[in-house]
């Protein structure tokens, strides 16, 4: 039993870690496509 949590744990930290690190490039690739596009043009609309 001991081995099959092993695994499962080991899995799980390879999807946060994979997860995480994909939400960091796209928030990075973000930033830079966003550098060039004017501020009224990214501002979400008031309700």
């Amino acid at each position: 039993m001991k081995p099959f949590m092993g695994v499962i744990c080991t899995i799980m930290l390879y999807i946060l870690y994979r997860t995480t690190n994909y939400q960091y490039l796209q928030t990075e690739l973000d930033s830079k496509l966003f550098r060039f596009v004017p501020r009224n043009l990214c501002q979400l609309p008031q309700a």
